[in-house]
């Protein structure tokens, strides 16, 4: 019965960090495009509809990284791939800022997307494979 309840007990410090990587990545990569969106139209002098192609790439991207992402989680450890994944999403998201035309904003918003799927992935594998509650509760939350 001890091990159920250390078992248990360790499943929530998972959830607990698992909330705050899918905080810190939803709120630097969803919540923050608006910001992005303004800043870009005045640093590089061009229009919100030049600039939102940025955000569309950033979506669609991540959207199909994520089914690679999937993959990745069967043969690799879920660690290696969310340090490697935060990692190469901290370098882009900072190299963003540095973008001077639009064409580096695009490459860069599609690699800082594909790299935070990994992140965003994760969190979710963790949740519906490792954790107590039934994945239809998890996924409407």
């Amino acid at each position: 019965m001890r091990d159920w309840v250390k078992h248990r007990h360790y499943g929530w410090v998972i959830a607990i960090a698992m909330l705050l990587v899918q905080t810190v990545s939803s709120g630097l990569g969803f919540y923050n495009m608006s910001v992005y969106m303004s800043f870009f139209a005045r640093e590089l002098d061009a229009s919100l509809d030049a600039i939102s192609l940025s955000v569309s790439l950033f979506f669609i991207s991540g959207g199909v990284a994520g089914l690679f992402v999937a993959r990745l989680l069967e043969r690799w450890d879920i660690r290696t791939i969310m340090v490697i994944g935060a990692s190469v999403s901290g370098v882009a998201l900072f190299l963003i800022g540095r973008a001077s035309n639009l064409y580096e904003l695009y490459v860069l918003f599609t690699l800082f997307a594909d790299f935070l799927s990994c992140s965003l992935e994760n969190s979710n594998f963790v949740f519906c494979k490792d954790f107590f509650f039934p994945k239809v509760i998890i996924l409407s939350a």
